[in-house]
């Protein structure tokens, strides 16, 4: 989810999530060109919140990004992300769960 741009936006959906009690929420999301696994809580400066969902962020397919040391930086940075990778995932869903599988893209 964008940190920056919508902030009202991911404050309701993730205040939505967590006032209805939801469990074991998903997010899909894209077009930061590098590919994120990332805890979502209700403030991302302040790591004792509690965490209500989960973001895979996919990679670009068609431009090569950042380099990895840049993703490392960037995922060291933001205690909420869990993982960084400019390679492609694999991704599948079903009710019981979601899977991403990194394979270089190289």
């Amino acid at each position: 989810m964008a940190k920056i741009l919508y902030p009202a936006a991911r404050d309701r959906l993730l205040g939505a999530i967590a006032d209805n009690g939801l469990r074991s929420c998903v997010m899909l999301s894209g077009d930061t060109h590098t590919a994120f696994v990332s805890d979502l809580n209700g403030d991302f400066e302040d790591e004792r919140w509690p965490v209500v969902a989960a973001e895979l962020c996919g990679a670009s397919i068609t431009s090569p990004g950042r380099s990895q040391s840049a993703t490392a930086r960037i995922a060291r940075e933001n205690g909420h992300i869990l993982h960084g990778d400019t390679s492609i995932a694999a991704t599948s869903c079903c009710a019981s769960r979601v899977r991403a599988a990194w394979r270089d893209s190289g």
